[in-house]
């Protein structure tokens, strides 16, 4: 009998010890705690946040804690399978164990998030978001607070437009009555730092000498561009992940093969990729020039090994307008664009102004346009197919426009304008055919330009002038003039002279 109160006494204390525990559960439900992420990224213009819990509490577990019951929708995989796998162990206790306890920034946890983020879809995240907690963001200092309502292990995940944030943990913990253990609610203060990389869009260029320009090259340069960015993070549960860049480019041309294709250097961290990274030139419709698709899937196919790193891609083209305007966009599926940049090149022009003495414009003068290129006289050519820009030189024994050289004409107005210039340069027009009427002006330096503008022009290229007059040519005697009555005059005086000494003579002889 004695024997039989002690079981039943013993009984009576477990089920006591199992009740306490349910209460102190029970009194637990009902508290809420707010997580404060700061730091939002000054270059984001909006984020999104979306949380999960991987692990919550349970009474029935000598652990006191489980893996919170999901299943991912990309890959099929529960939370605990997810984490065993990172952690490498073979049984959710284990994993648990790792993870009961550990900070926030420990190698475990952070096995975990990363696992977790691999594995969750933004659906994922959507679904598990509404059941963690509610969320408010201020957006006057860029806090946001999630307010949660259950101990555990979440993870958080924000999303904006041009910036990679990296996965954030938090690990909430319950507080207790230091005298009875009961459980008085959640532990408050829980603060994160949103630690974000931004992914820039950075598009330089350099002309065909392979020097930085400020905008400005000539008509047939060829001009090699730099695409900067960064590799994004995107999840390897996500079921059309993607990276890629598109181009557009008006008033030059892609450098091809002949094959239809223009063709890039890429690198990461500045260490050039093998393999051949080409992509197929399209004509835009809507500018009227051309664009291309660049797709970089294969670096994000491997667990995000580039992930966060600097990606430069380089490709040339040929300039065929006074302007050129490059534009890249750098975008992920999913997520969108992270932004674009546009690189432009100018070009300048000259107006060279024609005159009389009297200052009234002249027409149908005719010249040819040279540069000094350190020293060197070179003439320009304007390829008439093209229209590409080339320098030559001209023979001892040859004229400029033997030697191919483009010539110019004045308009009615006495104007000639050549654009698609390179401003580096000083150019002079050199006059090799006069109106009617006037002479060649073969003054040194009478059209050398003058100073380059600085700044562009509503049409947006550098300007310069140039100007130049002719005078009229001398006026020869008139047929039958001054000279020939002189002449008449001496005649007329001498036969008069001869006649008169032939009369005397004769008067003599007849007295004689």
């Amino acid at each position: 009998m004695r024997n039989y109160l002690k079981k039943i006494s013993a009984l009576l204390l477990a089920f006591a010890m199992i009740m306490g525990m349910c209460m102190t559960v029970l009194a637990a439900s009902g508290y809420t705690t707010t997580v404060e992420i700061e730091n939002k990224s000054d270059e984001a213009t909006s984020t999104d946040y979306y949380y999960l819990q991987i692990i919550e509490p349970d009474t029935s577990s000598s652990l006191g804690w489980k893996f919170v019951d999901y299943t991912f929708t990309n890959n099929s995989k529960t939370i605990a399978e997810v984490v065993m796998s990172a952690l490498g162990v073979s049984t959710e206790e284990d994993a648990l164990k790792a993870l009961i306890g550990a900070t926030d920034e420990s190698d475990d946890i952070q096995k975990a998030i990363k696992a977790v983020a691999d594995a969750a879809t933004l659906d994922d995240m959507t679904q598990l978001t509404a059941k963690a907690g509610t969320l408010s963001i201020d957006d006057t200092s860029g806090t946001a607070t999630i307010t949660l309502s259950d101990a555990g292990l979440y993870y958080i995940k924000a999303v904006a437009s041009g910036v990679a944030y990296n996965p954030m943990a938090v690990y909430v913990e319950y507080t207790y009555n230091s005298t009875t253990g009961e459980v008085t609610g959640l532990k408050s203060n829980y603060d994160l730092g949103a630690k974000s990389t931004s992914i820039p869009v950075e598009k330089t260029n350099t002309d065909n000498s392979g020097t930085a320009n400020d905008g400005n090259v000539q008509i047939g340069s060829t001009v090699t561009y730099t695409i900067t960015s960064k590799v994004p993070y995107i999840s390897l549960a996500e079921s059309n992940r993607q990276f890629y860049v598109t181009d557009k480019i008006v008033g030059a041309e892609y450098t091809d093969n002949g094959d239809g294709y223009v063709y890039f250097t890429v690198a990461i961290d500045g260490t050039t990729l093998s393999g051949t990274y080409r992509a197929t030139i399209e004509d835009d419709t809507q500018t009227g020039g051309q664009k291309f698709t660049l797709y970089f899937n294969d670096l994000i196919k491997d667990n995000n090994t580039y992930a966060g790193k600097t990606i430069t891609i380089t490709y040339t083209a040929t300039v065929t307008a006074v302007t050129a305007n490059n534009t890249a966009e750098v975008l992920r599926e999913p997520g969108g664009s992270y932004g674009s940049e546009t690189s432009t090149v100018t070009t300048g022009q000259i107006t060279l102004t024609k005159t009389r003495e009297d200052n009234e414009p002249l027409e149908d003068a005719v010249f040819v346009v040279y540069r000094d290129n350190s020293g060197t006289k070179e003439y320009l050519k304007v390829d008439t197919t093209s229209g590409a820009y080339s320098w030559i030189t001209v023979a001892a024994n040859q004229t400029p426009v033997e030697a191919g050289a483009t010539t110019f004409t004045t308009n009615e107005n006495g104007k000639i304008t050549v654009t698609g210039l390179d401003k580096t340069y000083t150019y002079w027009f050199e006059e090799i055919e006069a109106p009617d009427g006037y002479s060649l002006n073969t003054t040194e330096d009478a059209g050398k330009q003058g100073s380059w503008s600085t700044s562009v022009n509503s049409d947006g290229v550098y300007t310069a002038t140039a100007s130049m007059t002719d005078t009229k040519l001398s006026s020869l005697p008139s047929t039958g003039g001054l000279g020939t009555y002189l002449f008449t005059i001496i005649g007329v005086v001498v036969m008069a002279v001869m006649a008169s000494l032939y009369f005397i003579k004769r008067r003599r002889d007849a007295a004689e």
